[in-house]
């Protein structure tokens, strides 16, 4: 069946986070809603029972290593139950806009399964009231409960095989997989996959049905049953692609700034997974990137990190950057991309060398606004030539020049910049510097 999908709804349900780094994240649900406040308040809307028993914020949040809703606003208490004649039904509604597989990453913490199957969370083609897919059940299981999965009933159900535990945080990733053809879609659950690998070649569960028709996945719902469950349900994430789920490292910010010949660059991470590190890449005009430094990682962490980069002595013109954040496993994801303009200089100028007093080196900075042919001297307070450090053709731009006077005396010297034309004009000027051993 052809499928044109809107916009997903939680990021591809699953793996490799950042905001800013190169992933799709069509939705994601963290439930940061004040507690006790009704979800259908937030943008989730009710396909049955409006406001009956509704969906409730509840205080906390649940947390996973590495995943990147984690820990993240409050959660959802979803039940069910055969004691109560209605409860309230929720969907969220997404976009997709090309025929592909939908993933769906969420938390989910079970309290509690009564005796019979039902299901608590499923993909829905929206508005068709009945058309309900991908099913994720529970059932008890001794002492605990399994997941379970199906396309579109709630008897014909292929069941993950491990036996989970009540009250313990897990990660859950609904696959609707795309197959052309009519009523043989695939629908796949993943449970606890790994956040630093491919998508596992062989899910928790699969189930295929045949007599389920295929859908149009453009919505994700939370159900209240009529059969008793009580589950936690919290950091829904979708995409198109495994691999534009949760990223290992999550940017918060990334900015570049213009100084006079110099872009500083700045970043700042909210949490790290397996970071080895940045490569910082740069461009000019419409050329290739080329990386220019890198900053080490952070590794694994869950604390803010703030980063900085300074690119100097470049040249007039308009400059791109971004960011190659690489993991350990080798494993990369760019940033989005930050320009600056480094403007011509529109008068010549001579800066005041940093640091002064120095010793034994220090940094003499000037401006050329027009291509001209330049001398940069150092002489000593008798006005004796001690050293030349530039006399050469150079064109329009802000320069810096290293000065490294371990081979003079203390004491106090002038630095004088001198440059002139083809058309006859001529500049000239002095400052004086503090050299301390």
């Amino acid at each position: 069946m052809k499928k044109i999908m809107y916009s997903l709804f939680f990021l591809a349900c699953f793996l490799l986070s950042n905001v800013l780094f190169a992933q799709v994240l069509n939705f994601d649900e963290n439930f940061d809603y004040p507690v006790g406040d009704s979800l259908n308040t937030h943008g989730w809307v009710p396909h049955s029972q409006p406001g009956v028993n509704p969906v409730l914020i509840v205080s906390g949040s649940l947390t996973y290593p590495g995943y990147m809703s984690s820990g993240i606003g409050n959660s959802a208490h979803v039940i069910g139950s055969t004691t109560l004649v209605s409860l309230e039904d929720l969907t969220a509604t997404f976009n997709i806009d090309s025929v592909s597989n939908v993933y769906c990453s969420f938390l989910a913490q079970v309290a509690s399964v009564g005796a019979q199957v039902d299901y608590f969370f499923h993909f829905r083609e929206d508005p068709v009231p009945s058309i309900l897919r991908g099913r994720v059940m529970l059932s008890a299981n001794g002492g605990g409960f399994r997941f379970g999965i199906s396309k579109g009933s709630t008897s014909n159900i292929t069941w993950d095989t491990t036996s989970r535990n009540f009250g313990e945080t897990y990660l859950v990733v609904l696959k609707y997989e795309y197959v052309p053809g009519d009523n043989n879609d695939l629908i796949h659950l993943f449970v606890n996959p790994s956040l630093t690998a491919d998508e596992p070649t062989t899910p928790a569960a699969t189930i295929p049905d045949t007599t389920a028709s295929d859908i149009i996945v453009n919505a994700v719902s939370l159900r209240q049953g009529s059969r008793d469950y009580d589950v936690i349900v919290d950091g829904i994430r979708v995409s198109t692609s495994w691999n534009e789920a949760p990223l290992p490292v999550e940017l918060s910010s990334f900015s570049a700034k213009a100084n006079d010949d110099a872009v500083i660059l700045n970043w700042s991470t909210a949490s790290e997974l397996n970071n080895a590190g940045f490569e910082i890449q740069r461009k000019l005009g419409q050329s290739e990137f080329i990386t220019i430094g890198y900053k080490k990682g952070a590794g694994t962490t869950t604390e803010r990190n703030v980063y900085s980069y300074t690119d100097s002595k470049l040249d007039a013109g308009n400059y791109t950057y971004r960011l190659k954040q690489i993991d350990y496993d080798g494993s990369f994801a760019y940033s989005k991309e930050a320009e600056a303009d480094i403007s011509k200089p529109i008068n010549f100028s001579l800066a005041q060398n940093y640091p002064n007093p120095f010793n034994p080196t220090t940094k003499i900075d000037f401006s050329i606004p027009v291509d001209s042919k330049v001398m940069l001297k150092v002489y000593n307070i008798l006005g004796e030539e001690v050293t030349s450090l530039l006399t050469s053709n150079i064109t329009a731009g802000n320069y810096s020049i290293d000065f490294n006077a371990s081979n003079l005396n203390s004491g106090v010297y002038f630095y004088r910049l001198e440059a002139s034309g083809l058309d006859g004009y001529h500049f000239s000027t002095i400052r004086k510097m503090i050299l301390t051993k």
